[in-house]
Parts: C-alpha cells; structure tokens; sequence
C-alpha cells in the first residue's frame, strides 16, 4: 500500500476550519429523515466533521445539515488538485443559499465546524470604546476608528460612536 492524496485531509485544510481534531463521517444517508437522525448523533462533537456528498444530494444535504447545527461554519470543496479546484467557505445558510442559486457539480468534501463548543462572550461596547480611545491617543482619526472598532466588535457605528464621545465627555469633566 502506498500512501496517496486523500480528498479528506486535503478539504480539511482548504476549508480554513480547525485542522487539530476531526472526524471524518464518509457519504451521509440517502434519506432525508434517516440524514437528519444520523447527524444528530454527530451533533454535540467539538471536532471539525468531513463529510462526502455527491451533487445530486449537496443542496439537500446542505439544508438538513443547517436544520440540525445551525448557523456553523463551512467549506465545499470540490475537484481537488486540478485546474477547476473550487472552495466555497461561509455559513451553512450562505452555502444553501449559493448551492440554490448554482448547480452543483462534481463529488463534494464538505468540512463542517464541531458543536459544543461555548459561544464565546459577546464584547462590551465597554471594551470597544476602550479600543477607540487607545487607537484615537495613537493619533489615528476617530470617524474612522469607530468605523471599524464597530464592525470588529459586531456593534452599530451610532453605539459606538455615542459611548465613546459620552466617555470622552465625562473624562473632561472629571
């Protein structure tokens, strides 16, 4: 036996999602609830998953897949190694949202973030007006710094804006 190219490890590190743990889970059932039970098993695994898909089934296979985890993250990859190599990389809702605009074509890899893993927190608008007023004392714009501190944090621009020049306020008073 000689040790060839391996579509799994392959998708696995195009797709940009944790290469450390894995678990690869081959083609999935053909049937729709029989699919959606057998990935509930796999639900909870913190490890990235690498499925087979054939295109016939992708868009299916794709919808029951974010029924069952939700919104994670994923990566198709089709046609590795050639001239047309493809990765689409997004959420499981954008993926279904491309593949329902675009026909599948080719054997797919799909790489599928792990589950059970805690959210991380939230950041403060605390912490991000902190970060404005380190980047503002470096001497850097403040429209421009709120800008994107903002879209860093996942926080509107007005939030971040107001607090920020609230905080300023009460800083000149004191």
């Amino acid at each position: 036996v000689l040790p060839g190219a391996s579509a799994v490890l392959t998708g696995l590190l195009l797709s940009g999602l944790p290469t450390g743990q894995f678990a690869f889970l081959g083609f999935p059932p053909r049937r729709g609830k029989e699919r959606r039970l057998w990935l509930e098993d796999f639900k909870d695994i913190p490890l990235t998953l690498i499925f087979y898909e054939a295109p016939h089934r992708l868009v299916e296979f794709l919808q029951d897949l974010l029924a069952v985890y939700g919104p994670r993250w994923a990566a198709l990859v089709r046609e590795i190694s050639k001239q047309y190599e493809e990765v689409e990389r997004g959420t499981l809702a954008d993926l279904v949202q491309l593949y329902n605009q675009k026909a599948p074509r080719g054997e797919y890899v799909v790489v599928v973030e792990g589950g059970g893993r805690e959210q991380p927190p939230t950041p403060s608008i605390t912490e991000a007006v902190a970060q404005v007023k380190r980047l503002v004392a470096e001497g850097l714009e403040p429209s421009r710094v709120i800008k994107k501190v903002s879209k860093e944090f996942g926080l509107s621009r007005r939030e971040v804006y107001n607090n920020y020049h609230q905080s300023i306020n009460r800083d000149d008073a004191e």
